[in-house]
C-alpha cells in the first residue's frame, strides 16, 4: 500500500509539470508570432481572374475600350447573381417611373378643385336645410321679458280665428268588419244625417239659436266616404269621428257626445274605441283631452275679451 501511495504522488506530479511546461510553450509561440513579420502573400497571374465589369462612380469618366465584333452589352455579366440581386433587379424592372414634380402639382391642383367645388355644394345644403328661426318663439321670450318687467301680464300669441280638431275612431274586432245596415241605424239614431262629401253629420243650434255643425262621422278607409245604395249590404273596417272646435256647443260637451256614440257603435256592432293615432283609448287619454279643449276655450275667451287694437 505505501508503493502504491507514492507511486500516485510521483504520477500528480509529473503531470502538473507537463501541464505547465505546456501552457508557457504556447505563451512563448503567441508572443513570437505578434513579433513576426508578415509572410509575402501569394501571387495570383491576373490573367487567371475573371473579368468582372465595374459601374463607374458618379461623375467619374468611363475610358473607352476598343471595340471587337461583338457590343459589350450583348456579352453575358460575370457578376454572380445572388438572390438579393434578382429581387432588387426585379423591383427595379416592375418598378413605375417616378412621376415628375410638374405632373403631381397638377393633379394636386386638380384635386384641391375639386374639393373646393364638393365643400361649397355642402355649404349650401347646409344652408337651405338648415331650420328657420322660430319667430313665435322669440315672440314668447319677448312676452316673458315684458311681463319680468311691466305690471300687467301679457297673454301668448294666439290667433282668436284658429281652430281645434277632435277625432275618435271606432274599428271593427272582427274579420268582417261593422255591419253596414246596423251602423247607419245607429249614426241616424244619434241624430246624424247623411250629406256633403257623403258622410254623416250631426248639427246642433248654438247660442244664437243658428243651426251648425257639432261633428261627423266618415269612413276609416279611404276615400272615407258611405254609399247609402250599397251600405246596408256593406262592411266596414271601421269609422271616424271629428270636431271642429269651436262650435254650437261647448268642446267638451261635443267631446261627450262623440265618445259617447264611439262607445255605443263599439259595443253594438263588435269594435274598440281608439284615439287619433288609432292607439287604444283609455280614462286618462279621455282627461288629456278634456284638459286641451278647456285650454283651447280659455285662451280663446281671453283674447275675445281684449280690445281689438291690443290684439
Amino acid at each position: 500500500m505505501p508503493e502504491l501511495r507514492l507511486a500516485l504522488i510521483g504520477l500528480g506530479v509529473v503531470l502538473v509539470i507537463a501541464v505547465y511546461a505546456y501552457t508557457r510553450w504556447q505563451g512563448r509561440e503567441r508572443e513570437q508570432s505578434l513579433h513576426r513579420p508578415p509572410r509575402p502573400s501569394q501571387r495570383v497571374d491576373s490573367d487567371e481572374l475573371p473579368r468582372v465589369k465595374l459601374r463607374p462612380e458618379a461623375g467619374e469618366a468611363v475610358p473607352s475600350e476598343p471595340k471587337s465584333g461583338v457590343e459589350e452589352d450583348e456579352l453575358p455579366s460575370l457578376r454572380p447573381e445572388t438572390p438579393a440581386l434578382r429581387r432588387e433587379s426585379r423591383a427595379a424592372a416592375t418598378s413605375p417611373e417616378p412621376e415628375s414634380p410638374e405632373r403631381s402639382d397638377r393633379a394636386l391642383a386638380r384635386g384641391l378643385g375639386r374639393l373646393r367645388e364638393r365643400l361649397r355644394d355642402l355649404g349650401a345644403a347646409a344652408e337651405e336645410s338648415a331650420p328657420e328661426p322660430d319667430v313665435r318663439d322669440d315672440h314668447q321670450a319677448d312676452g316673458a321679458l315684458d311681463t319680468q318687467a311691466g305690471d300687467e301680464p301679457e297673454l301668448p300669441e294666439y290667433n282668436p280665428n284658429s281652430q281645434k280638431i277632435v277625432s275618435l275612431h271606432v274599428r271593427a274586432v272582427g274579420e268582417q268588419g261593422l255591419e253596414g245596415a246596423g251602423l247607419r241605424q245607429l249614426l241616424e239614431q244619434a241624430g246624424a244625417r247623411h250629406g256633403q262629401y257623403q258622410i254623416f253629420h250631426r248639427s246642433e243650434r248654438d247660442e244664437q239659436g243658428k243651426l251648425a255643425l257639432l261633428f261627423s262621422v266618415a269612413n276609416m278607409v279611404e276615400p272615407g266616404h258611405f254609399d247609402l245604395a250599397e251600405m246596408d249590404y256593406s262592411h266596414y273596417r271601421g269609422i271616424t269621428l271629428f270636431a271642429v272646435l269651436p262650435g254650437p256647443w261647448p268642446g267638451v260637451e261635443t267631446f261627450h257626445e262623440m265618445l259617447s256614440l264611439a262607445h255605443q257603435v263599439a259595443e253594438t256592432l263588435g269594435g274598440d274605441v281608439r284615439d287619433e293615432a288609432r292607439n287604444p283609448f283609455s280614462r286618462q287619454r279621455a282627461t288629456y283631452i278634456e284638459e286641451e279643449i278647456t285650454e283651447f276655450e280659455r285662451l280663446r275667451r281671453q283674447v275675445q275679451r281684449q280690445p281689438a287694437g291690443s290684439r
